[in-house]
């Protein structure tokens, strides 16, 4: 880009009122779309695939839970018992010991996730059947922190299930296991869904429950049921299950439901809520009541196997090679669940395809126990992202110039919205990054598609109208830059310098010639001295018969504007040698140019009519240029340029030519023409012929008449030289007036 531009950077400071209101509506349809189609829950999938990528990377972040330990039913574990009692199911007795092992280290609480519904007597009347049945309830009472597993299903109505749907639980689990309320104490958890899941919203119809002798040992029972998305991705979690108008505890938080360490008693909110919410805070769940599960990826996890080990060696007598002793489980909170395939307890979770139940459960408890919640997204956060992230695209790229800061701004946005909603992540603010991406890319290819059919039809109209006046490469600075010119023909007030050139006698020439000659010669002339205007950045404004008009500083402001169009000048009068060789080489003889500078303030616009408009400079400085070309004539100089020009002119040297004054000004001129002949006969330098002309005609105006001659006699111009010469002869002879000002008036044009 030529200096001086008026756009040297790739963006805008700010962006003007007119990008601002194009921004504001193409983001406003935009952010409509965008909402519309996340309030149909279109971009749910998309949102879950983020969700699970960001809480795997999460989980490899969270530490152990000191708290809680997982006894996992493994398939080592099924192999270690297949041999001593047979497959599974084991007989309750075995769990029964493992209560007792596990109560030696004085756990917190030991909750299963296993259901132990029937009585194993019920499928096999066998005594001992019965009596590991019994053995079961015993341990959990002596326990007395035990809870065990209920589930609340959702049932089709059939022949044989029709009598047992919508059944009453036993009138003890209402009473002791349903969470009573309390009239101080916030109930956040009282309005829980009594839906099977999000994916299957088929009411609550039936449950399975722990046997008789079983529950009314129990401390406690806890809902086991699964909340699975549509996906059948396990993520959220109901921490109360309502059925039939009471809400029983998930087995993940049934331990913080009053243990106080006495028998059996009733589960209270109060107590619950002292646990979940400590700082008086209502626990984050979504609008249907369920938690986002901060998934824990590791455990203090034991093989049931082991521990079996380790009982029969206790049994033994061994005390001290234990496999895992007692106090593994000091002040813990102990689950009991299952990893072995063939006991169907594998889910699928954002951390694995097949992660034990029992994981969501111990993730569950360890979340509150810490504190350590998910919030769910916030509807009005997702709302103004999805505005801030389409008005900075938007805007951002209507106010950009370059087409890779276009590309490159929406991918930094991304980026950022990306950062941020990690940020949020990690500080346990669930964030939606699907809408606001779709904001981005919805608003990026908008904008595309808007500058397409707008910017090339601005940018089509620039090409038209100055494609004959600018080279390629300015064109190009136009046309990237379109919105500075499109107003082109309104008409402004710029400094510029103009630039006339005639060939001299054409018309005499033109005579005797043939009129196709004529014109391949213009063609050819025209061609290499466009090519030297183009060279230093000029514009071409006009061919008018065989003269040449020419701008710099517009449409394109440039600095030196002056120097550039005298460089060209010079570059003109260098390349007529090439066209007086090509007319000797047609047998034509050679031709010679005038060429006129001037600098000043001008009126720049397409001028003209409906039919036929031209974009030109007009004014008195325009005159001035086209006077200077045709007085080269008088003074035998190829280039006159006037003394505003030469006051920007720094690195030509120049001499004065005269002191004038042109028809329709008042006010005197300076003259000057660069110096051509930088070896004259007396090796003069450039600067020294300069220096010798100032001094002759400053001699001439103090009437020094033979001083004056003495010093134009050394000129190398001896055009110039003599026309002095025969002046300063002539006042000689015949003195000027007492009130001459030494100023020529030049009145032809």
């Amino acid at each position: 880009m030529p200096s001086g531009s008026p756009l040297p950077n790739f963006y805008q400071k700010l962006p003007s009122q007119k990008t601002l209101c194009k921004g504001l509506l193409i983001s406003f349809v935009i952010v409509s779309v965008v909402m519309s189609l996340h309030a149909f829950h279109l971009f749910q999938r998309n949102e879950w695939i983020a969700y699970d990528w960001m809480i795997k990377q999460k989980s490899k972040k969270t530490p152990i839970s000191s708290d809680i330990a997982i006894v996992l039913i493994d398939d080592a574990s099924l192999q270690y018992m297949d041999s001593l009692v047979g497959r599974w199911p084991w007989p309750r007795a075995i769990f029964a010991e493992v209560i007792d092992y596990v109560s030696m280290g004085s756990p917190k609480a030991i909750l299963f996730d296993l259901l132990f519904v029937e009585q194993q007597s019920g499928i096999n009347s066998s005594t001992e059947n019965t009596n590991s049945d019994q053995r079961l309830a015993e341990a959990t009472r002596n326990a007395q922190n035990t809870f065990h597993a209920m589930q609340f299903i959702a049932d089709r109505e059939d022949e044989i299930a029709k009598g047992y749907l919508n059944t009453a639980l036993p009138d003890v689990f209402p009473s002791r296991f349903a969470l009573q309320h309390s009239n101080d104490t916030h109930h956040r958890l009282d309005s829980t869904s009594s839906y099977s899941t999000d994916n299957n919203k088929s009411p609550l119809n039936n449950y399975l429950i722990p046997y008789d002798s079983l529950y009314q040992a129990a401390k406690g029972i806890g809902v086991v049921s699964i909340n699975e998305d549509s996906d059948g991705v396990l993520r959220r979690t109901a921490l109360t299950h309502n059925y039939q108008g009471f809400n029983y505890p998930a087995l993940s938080i049934a331990a913080l439901t009053g243990n106080d360490g006495t028998a059996p008693g009733t589960p209270n909110i109060q107590v619950l809520n002292q646990q979940l919410f400590a700082d008086n805070t209502p626990i984050p769940t979504d609008s249907n009541g369920y938690l986002y599960v901060n998934m824990h990826n590791r455990f203090n996890t034991y093989s049931m196997s082991g521990l079996l080990a380790s009982i029969s060696l206790l049994n033994q007598g061994e005390v001290e090679n234990l496999l895992i002793a007692p106090d593994e489980f000091k002040d813990k909170y102990v689950f009991i669940g299952a990893s072995a395939i063939g006991l169907h307890d594998l889910k699928v979770t954002p951390l694995s395809n097949n992660q034990p139940g029992v994981m969501v459960h111990a993730s569950t408890l360890a979340n509150v126990l810490q504190h350590n919640f998910l919030y769910p997204p916030n509807p009005v956060a997702t709302f103004i992202s999805i505005i801030v992230v389409s008005l900075f695209t938007t805007i951002g790229i209507l106010n950009s110039r370059l087409n890779s800061i276009k590309i490159l701004l929406p991918l930094l946005v991304i980026s950022c919205l990306w950062a941020w909603v990690s940020w949020q992540f990690n500080n346990n603010q669930i964030v939606h990054i699907i809408p606001p991406l779709v904001s981005i890319a919805l608003s990026w290819t908008a904008t595309y598609f808007y500058l397409h059919f707008t910017e090339e039809k601005e940018k089509n109209k620039i090409r038209q109208m100055f494609s004959q006046y600018v080279s390629p490469a300015a064109l190009t600075v136009m046309v990237d830059q379109y919105e500075n010119y499109n107003t082109a023909h309104m008409g402004t007030k710029e400094e510029v310098s103009i630039l006339f050139s005639d060939i001299r006698g054409f018309t005499t020439i033109s005579e005797n010639i043939e009129a196709e000659v004529v014109v391949e010669m213009l063609n050819y002339y025209f061609s290499i001295m466009t090519k030297a205007v183009y060279t230093h950045h000029g514009t071409i404004d006009k061919f008018i018969g065989d003269a040449i008009m020419a701008i710099w500083g517009a449409p394109i402001k440039t600095e030196g504007h002056a120097s550039h169009a005298l460089h060209a000048a010079l570059e003109m009068i260098k390349q007529l040698d090439n066209v007086n060789q090509w007319l000797i080489a047609r047998h034509h003889n050679p031709i010679d140019i005038g060429i006129g500078i001037n600098s000043g303030k001008v009126i720049l616009g397409s001028i003209g009519s409906e039919q036929k408009a031209d974009y030109t400079v007009i004014g008195d400085n325009v005159n001035l240029a086209s006077r200077l070309e045709g007085a080269t004539k008088i003074y035998g100089c190829q280039i006159l340029l006037s003394e505003y020009t030469y006051a920007q002119v720094e690195d030509i040297p120049c001499m004065i030519v005269d002191l004038v004054r042109v028809k329709g000004r008042h006010n005197p001129i300076k003259l000057y023409t660069p110096v051509l002949n930088s070896t004259p006969a007396d090796n003069n330098t450039p600067s020294e012929i300069a220096l010798l002309a100032q001094q002759a005609f400053d001699a001439y105006l103090n009437c020094h008449w033979k001083e004056a001659i003495h010093q134009f006699d050394k000129l190398p111009n001896r055009a110039l030289g003599q026309l002095y010469v025969q002046r300063c002869r002539e006042y000689e002879h015949r003195p000027p007036p007492q009130d001459w000002d030494g100023v020529y008036s030049i009145i032809s044009k």
